[in-house]
């Protein structure tokens, strides 16, 4: 058994031996390279036998057990040169056992390794691939698959390439290459027969030059079958994109040839985590997309199921902009019944995506103004409906649409929809960004499309609460319909009383565009829409147009409107007046009109209206061209010649005239909006080749540029040639009755000039006489090379002894950077100016400037008091500039000897100032020599010493002067004897000021933030305010810090023993006064001192006393607080108009009539409008607030009110008890309080009334004006003799005085000897009844016409036939006078009117005069017309009566002169005899009269004889 043991272990060794030896040989045999020859054979055999394609190995080496490399393997097609797969070396790694079966069927490697792949796809025109002919079997007809399937773990490409090329029929052929593939695949799979392949992607990288495109990294899995297909965690990265998608295709079949039908009809997801593909890359896919470039991401779900697309939720961005979109496609393979439903959510599409499409810059400037455009929205239909409702949201404004539309494509769609516009900004859109705006709209369209055009449109729509500029839009409504070629529209828009109804319609039919609109316009006001007070209108009326053709060349066009009352800035369109314009063409012709209550136009020529507007360009052309020619200074190019200046093809003549009435409505339009003129101009303009030539004849009433220039009766004639570069010659010749230059005035202008090619030679004369020229020159002004000559034959300014004047021959050459003077000199006698040298910025030089002898006095009258007033002495000055540019020093010497102005001498002044590298530096100094008074022979005041530094920019040629900021500056100033006067200068409520004030004054700091500091001394000063009329003395000190002004114990003392104190502190910041606080303590101290000036001012004496009058609060209105007591006061104040004897009444438009004695704004009102306006400038009173200051009095004071001081009416009390609390707000004064009435006189109509106790005046928070007069009450004692019985009554007049001071009421009535009740026309007289007498009414005539105006005791009211007193008499009659006037003030046309009327013994008319005065129209109150008459009653004494009238013309030469004609008729009064039985006679004269206003003979001497004065 042991034995039989070691046989079976021997043999066993045996055979393992033997096996392995076999192995080690088998081994060695196959891996010797004998079986490699084989096995290239056999594969060649098989592939070439199997497939229609051609395959060639160059070599195969088996490494057993497990690898294979073949070598250089390529496949044909058959019958090519080229491979269309080719290697440079495969490498095998699988068992060698699974290819020993009968039958291989499957494969099955651990790695397959190609080493540079080269793939040659080739689609020819009849579709088919060069791939998929090689691989076509040569049996077709076998069900057999010689591999069931395949699978390798590891597959490795590496440095493969990819050439496909592509012609087919009518296509551009496509060639791509891809090269540098790397791509490692894991445990791919194929099975064969189910068709099924999968596997995992660990890396994927290639390049494909022609795109510049390179795939970085690239992984994910895949799965495809004859079911479904699956690619699972995709990622892909190249240069600029990248991807991160999974997709799921259920029930596809990828082999199917009809996949897009089984994509859609099986179920299919798509969820795309990321998907960043940039632009470049998108390109290489559909290369005709033009998207802004960038990088657009996509990110969403989506899935399909039974031809169904559903998006769960996709966005699309890119930078800002971002679309979200989820919603369905329905049917999506069946054309008649496919639908969508989609819903775009919270979209935005960025300002910069827009612009990428645009290159013009004005769009993509409105694109920005628009900004970002936020949309949400949704829509649902089919191919042939479709339903929208979209929301907008811009910054430009909100926007909601909803409409619908059915029809078919290519044939005809109906819509319909509303719309809505919400905050719309309309300016946006029109490129006004300075403007404001807002649209409010909604409405609703529809509309036809027939094929690609439209057939029909109709939109309506509503406008609310919208504004353009400063112009509202409370509503209004828009609609417009189009059909066939007709456009109609109308719009009616409304606010208030402002609206406009505009409606019109467009024809195309017959090629050309006929057009007609007409409306009406209310209230309308320019201004608003423009937001510019340039233009202030308020149009009314209604207009038409009708016209043809938009282009110049056809267009014919007629505008007419018809205005009611309107108004262009200041100009009136009286009622229908109209403006009408028409341009009118005809074949070889046309017309071009305007006619307006401002401007009249006429233009006709041989030309059209196309070549008018090229001929004008060309002028226009011509002038900027000579412009840029001659200027030293333009460098501007010439601009793009437009279709009209093209169009100059023949020569044409124009004929034209303008009539220019009124320039207010035209300037607004004009580049010179002061421009102001009025007159004609007429000519002709000539075009022939390229030229043209211009003739006008000028005729202006006036001319003028602001308040600078003006011209009056200007006429002239001009001529000018041009083409389309330049003006060849240009000539104007002509005169004016007067010039106004920089506020001078100059008669009789003659002006010629002549300009030839860059030469210009110009005369102008100015004054009455050839001998006395008011200025005068001649001068020429010639272009050579880089520089003008201007020079001077004449050159006078000024006239009789302030004449100056240049000698003959005087040049100045002006360069670009420099201008040379060669010693210009203009002399007076022995004054003179003499320049000389070169200013230049940029070249260096000198240049010297001196002044000698300048009389300041004569200096003044020249500039016709522009200079300070009262200026005296003379002026010797030299400027010395010289150096090198940038380093350039000035030097000024000023010497002046006896100077001074209004009043303030200076003496000597001496002041040296030098400016060197933008620093400046000067020193003053100032005094008298000469004593003020001949008993002192000592300088007495004004000797000033001062230096100082400063940061000056200086620059002469071009001019600079500028301050640079934040730079160091220092000056001082010391005066030991300051005149007190020029506190009148620095202070405007100072009338007059005396004495000396020790002054010092420095400044310190920056420029930005100078610091000044003053102290100035006040010693028994001297200051008389203009305001009170009261003089002051004052002493104390005045300091001024960075910080503060401080008043410390400044004493205050009248002339009559009064004194007080005042003590505070202004404080200050940044040199600006900010708040205030002053304390003052009054003693008995004068407050005002006024004499009657006879005009409406108060005068009198008030002295008043406070021990704590406080002054605080802002600057800009500091408050009062406190409380005063009057001590002592004799004051008379004004009702308002009590100087007026006849208001200015003026009679429509046709006379002027004026106040014989107008008041203060009436003589405002007739100044001359050419004279400048008069400022207003803010006083101390202006901007001070009172806040409950208190008054009060302390004794009994006087006080007057004159209600009217012409008639004599006015009222004088002694006042008590005086408690008012004074308010004042702004310029809004308050008074609450009374004052109580005593021991007074109501004078009335010259007849004194003894007021009775215990009437008052009371305040109730109104102005002081407004007090109310309460229990006023003034009698009079008369004796009236009743000529029936012979009894003598006893009457004392009453009259009841109330309402208001400024609109005082008086009432008459009487009491009838002892009776206790008066008689009154009511039955109540102030607060007392009354019996009722009709004749006592004040206020009628018919108390004129009556016999008695009392009723004696016992009557029954009304009594005839009794005498009245000669006291009655006066002052009834004095009333009635003093009422008619009143009557006469309210009845339009009469400058002044006066009737008296006499009565006889019985109380009748007895006689009448009359008096009245008219002024003739359009004489500006020069000339007038008085008229007289008298007559007496005949009815009585016929022989014994006279009568007479007069008519006199007076003529105003000056406010003092008149000449007078004048003519009487009539009977006049004998002392001896009178009877009217002679004749009349009638007298004519004439005269000549000087006028003067004095109250006092002294005055009116003083006034005729000057020198009188001065004697005294």
């Amino acid at each position: 058994m042991e034995k039989s043991k070691k046989v079976f272990i021997g043999f066993l060794a045996l055979l393992s031996a033997g096996v392995l030896l076999l192995s080690i040989v088998a081994a060695i045999v196959l891996n010797s390279g004998f079986l490699d020859r084989f096995a290239k054979d056999l594969a060649v055999k098989l592939f070439n036998e199997e497939f229609y394609g051609h395959l060639e190995l160059q070599k195969v080496k088996l490494n057993f057990p497990n690898k294979v490399t073949i070598l250089s393997p390529r496949i044909y097609e058959p019958d090519e040169d080229l491979p269309a797969l080719s290697a440079d070396k495969v490498t095998l790694r699988f068992n060698f056992l699974t290819i020993l079966k009968p039958k291989i069927d499957k494969l099955s490697f651990r790695k397959i390794k190609v080493d540079s792949l080269l793939i040659n796809v080739i689609e020819r025109e009849n579709g088919k691939r060069n791939i998929d002919l090689i691989f076509t079997s040569r049996k077709p007809d076998s069900t057999d698959a010689p591999i069931e399937s395949f699978f390798s773990k590891v597959v490795t490409l590496r440095n493969s390439s990819l050439n496909y090329s592509r012609t087919l029929p009518n296509e551009t052929p496509l060639a791509l290459t891809v090269q540098n593939i790397s791509l490692d695949l894991n445990s791919l799979r194929l099975k064969i027969k189910k068709k099924e392949f999968g596997g995992t992607i660990e890396a994927l990288a290639l390049d494909i030059p022609q795109h510049s495109f390179r795939l970085k990294q690239g992984s994910g899995q895949f799965f495809v079958s004859e079911k479904r297909a699956d690619i699972i965690a995709l990622k892909a990265t190249s240069d600029k994109s990248n991807a991160e998608l999974s997709l799921s295709l259920d029930k596809f079949n990828i082999f199917d040839p009809d996949q897009k039908k089984l994509l859609l009809a099986g179920k299919s997801f798509l969820d795309i985590q990321a998907l960043n593909i940039h632009t470049r890359d998108l390109n290489m896919i559909y290369p005709d997309i033009a998207l802004p470039e960038g990088v657009y991401s996509l990110k969403g779900d989506a899935r399909s199921q039974s031809n169904t697309i559903e998006i769960i939720k996709g966005v699309l961005a890119h930078n800002k902009s971002h679309l979200a979109v989820k919603g369905k496609l329905l049917n999506v393979q069946n054309k008649n019944a496919f639908g969508y439903q989609l819903e775009i959510d919270s979209s935005k599409i960025d300002p910069d995506f827009f612009q990428a499409f645009f290159s013009d810059k004005n769009q993509k400037e409105l694109i920005a103004r628009i900004g970002a455009i936020s949309f949400i929205g949704k829509a649902h239909g089919n191919l042939k409906e479709l339903s929208t409702d979209v929301h907008i949201l811009t910054k430009a404004g909100n926007a909601s649409i909803k409409g619908e539309a059915a029809g078919e494509p290519g044939k005809q769609i109906k819509g319909k929809g509303a719309f809505s516009l919400e905050k719309t900004l309309p300016h946006l859109f029109t490129g006004t960004t300075t403007a404001k705006s807002m649209l409010n709209a909604t409405g609703n369209f529809d509309g036809i499309v027939n094929g690609s055009e439209l057939a029909e449109l109709h939109i309506e729509s509503d406008l609310k609460d919208s504004f353009w500029q400063q112009q509202a839009l409370k509503q209004g409504t828009l609609s417009l319909d189009y059909s066939r070629e007709l456009v109609r529209a109308k719009a009616i828009l409304q606010n208030g009383m402002e609206s406009i109804d505009v409606s019109g319609q467009i024809s195309w039919k017959g090629g050309s565009a006929d057009y007609q609109a007409e409306g009406k316009v209310a209230r309308l006001n320019l201004a608003k829409s423009l937001a510019s007070n340039d233009f202030v209108t308020d149009l009314n009326g209604v207009f038409a147009l009708k016209g043809s053709g938009f282009d110049p060349a056809s267009l014919n066009a007629a505008l007419t409107a018809r205005f009611s009352p309107s108004s262009i800035n200041n100009f009136r369109l009286r009622d229908k007046s109209e403006l009408s314009a028409a341009v009118e063409q005809h074949a070889a012709s046309s017309t071009v009109t305007l006619k307006s209550d401002f401007l009249d136009l006429a233009v006709q020529g041989n030309q059209s209206f196309k070549e008018l507007l090229g001929a004008i360009e060309l002028a226009g052309s011509g002038i900027s061209g000579e412009i840029r020619t001659q200027s030293l200074w333009s460098s501007r190019p010439a601009g793009p010649r437009s279709d009209a200046f093209l169009s100059l093809k023949k020569p044409f003549t124009v004929s034209y005239r303008i009539l220019v009435k009124d320039m207010e409505p035209l300037s607004p339009l004009l580049p010179f909006r002061d421009l102001a003129l009025q007159g004609s101009a007429e000519g002709q303009f000539f075009y022939e080749n390229g030229r043209c030539a211009l003739t006008s004849s000028l005729d202006l009433g006036s001319l003028a540029y602001g308040k600078a220039v003006a011209l009056k009766k200007l006429s002239a004639t001009a001529a000018m040639e041009c083409s389309g570069n330049g003006i060849p010659k240009a000539a104007i010749k002509g005169k004016a009755a007067s010039l106004v230059f920089s506020g001078q005035t100059s008669n009789n202008l003659v002006f010629d000039a002549t300009y030839s090619t860059g030469r210009l030679t110009a005369s102008i004369d100015a004054g009455r006489f050839e001998n006395d020229r008011e200025f005068s020159t001649a001068f020429s002004l010639q272009r050579t090379g880089s520089a003008y000559d201007l020079g001077f034959t004449k050159l006078a300014i000024g006239k009789g002894k302030n004449r100056w004047q240049t000698q003959g021959g005087s040049h100045i050459k002006i360069e670009k950077m420099a201008v040379q003077f060669n010693r210009f000199t203009i002399a007076n006698g022995n004054q003179h100016l003499v320049l000389n040298g070169e200013l230049s910025n940029s070249r260096p030089g000198s240049f010297q400037c001196n002044l000698s002898h300048l009389d300041l006095a004569a200096l003044g009258e020249l500039s016709e008091k522009r200079l300070p007033s009262g200026m005296s002495g003379t002026i010797d000055a030299s400027l010395t500039i010289s150096g090198n540019p940038n380093t350039k020093t000035s030097t000024l010497s000023i010497n002046g000897k006896s100077v001074g102005f209004d009043k303030i001498p200076l003496g000597n002044v001496q002041s040296n100032i030098r400016h060197a590298g933008n620093k400046l530096s000067f020193d003053y100094k100032s005094f008298i020599t000469e004593p003020v008074n001949k008993g002192n022979t000592t300088p007495s005041v004004n000797t000033i010493a001062g230096s100082g530094t400063m940061p000056l920019v200086l620059a002469y040629y071009p001019f600079e002067l500028r301050i640079p900021q934040e730079q160091k500056i220092q000056a001082s100033f010391r005066s030991d004897n300051l005149s007190a006067r020029f506190l009148k200068v620095v202070l405007p409520f100072v009338e007059d000021a005396a004495g000396i004030m020790p002054t010092t004054l420095t400044v310190e700091g920056t420029t930005s933030r100078p610091e000044i500091y003053l102290l100035s001394r006040l010693r028994d000063t001297q200051i008389k305010l203009e305001a009170t009329q009261v003089t002051y003395l004052l002493n104390g000190d005045i300091q001024v810090t960075p910080r503060q002004l401080e008043l410390r114990d400044l004493r205050i003392a009248d002339l009559q023993n009064g004194t007080g104190s005042l003590n505070g502190l202004l404080k200050i910041e940044n040199l600006k006064p900010k708040t205030i606080t002053l304390g003052a303590n009054l003693s008995k101290l004068l407050l005002f001192h006024k004499k009657d000036t006879r005009d409406e001012k108060p005068f009198g004496t008030i002295i008043g006393s406070t021990r704590n009058l406080l002054l605080n609060g802002d600057i800009s209105s500091p408050v009062v607080e406190g409380d005063i007591t009057i001590n002592s006061a004799d004051f008379t104040m004004y009702r308002p108009g009590a100087n007026e004897s006849a208001k200015y009444i003026g009679v429509e438009k046709f006379i002027e009539f004026v106040p014989r004695y107008p008041s203060q704004q009436s003589m405002v009102a007739q100044t001359d409008l050419d004279s400048d306006p008069v400022g207003f400038n803010y006083s101390l009173i202006d901007i001070l607030q009172l806040k409950d200051l208190k008054i009060r009095s302390a004794e009994q004071l006087k006080f007057r009110v004159i209600f009217d001081r012409t008639r004599g009416e006015e009222l004088e009390a002694a006042i008590s008890g005086m408690q008012l609390m004074v308010n004042k707000s702004q310029q809004r004064y308050r008074l609450f309080g009374s004052v109580a009435l005593s021991d007074g006189k109501y004078r009335f109509s010259n007849t004194n009334f003894d007021l009775e106790d215990g009437g008052k005046i009371v305040w109730n928070n109104v102005g002081i004006h407004e007090g109310i007069m309460q229990n006023l009450y003034g009698t009079k004692y008369i004796s009236a003799l009743s000529p029936e019985t012979g009894d003598r009554d006893n009457v004392k007049l009453l009259l009841a005085i109330s309402g208001t001071i400024s609109e005082p009421n008086v009432e008459m009535g009487y009491y009838l000897n002892d009776q206790m009740q008066p008689f009154s026309s009511k039955n109540l007289i102030g607060g007392k009844p009354s019996q009722i007498d009709p004749n006592a009414e004040l206020n009628v005539i018919s108390m004129l016409l009556t016999s008695q105006w009392y009723a004696p005791q016992g009557s029954s009211g009304l009594s005839k036939n009794l005498a009245v007193s000669s006291v009655g008499l006066s002052t009834g009659s004095g009333l009635i006078s003093s009422q008619l006037s009143r009557l006469v003030q309210n009845v339009a046309g009469f400058e002044s009117f006066n009737v008296n009327l006499g009565m006889n013994s019985k109380g009748e008319i007895s006689g009448i005069d009359l008096y009245m005065a008219v002024n003739v129209p359009g004489t500006n109150g020069k000339v007038r017309i008085i008229g007289e008459g008298s007559s007496h009653d005949v009815k009585n004494k016929p022989l014994f009566n006279y009568y007479g009238t007069s008519q006199k013309v007076e003529y105003r030469v000056s406010p003092k002169v008149y000449i007078e004609a004048y003519r009487s008729y009539g009977q006049t009064e004998n002392e001896a005899a009178n009877t009217n039985l002679q004749s009349p006679t009638e007298t004519w004269g004439a005269s000549i009269s000087y006028r003067e206003r004095f109250h006092t003979w002294d005055s009116f001497w003083k006034r005729i004889i000057p020198s009188s004065n001065k004697k005294k």
